[in-house]
């Protein structure tokens, strides 16, 4: 199983003069997106970017790692088993 994650850049507004920049999160399997999530990136000229992006950092981090988790539950052989099972013993 592959996981893969991408983060690109999908969007600005401006906003109170500054600026809002959408940040695109996507997390995949095999090729084939698991989840995708925006986040917003707080930007104006006499902020750090530095700071916005570890903040933002977090919150994204913390996406990953829960879809990670759902992944790896959602593969796991004794779940595969579990609905093996219950095909084999359940009739229409």
């Amino acid at each position: 199983m592959a996981i893969t994650k991408e983060i690109i850049k999908a969007g600005v507004r401006e906003s109170h003069g500054n600026k809002a920049i959408t940040i695109q999160a996507t997390v995949s399997e095999n090729g084939v997106v698991w989840q995708r999530k925006d986040f917003v990136l707080d930007y104006n000229a006499e902020s750090d970017i530095e700071d916005e992006c570890k903040k933002l950092q977090e919150k994204i981090q913390k996406f990953i790692d829960e879809c990670v988790s759902e992944i790896n539950t959602f593969n796991h052989p004794k779940l595969d088993t579990a609905v093996t099972w219950l095909n084999s013993n359940t009739t229409l």
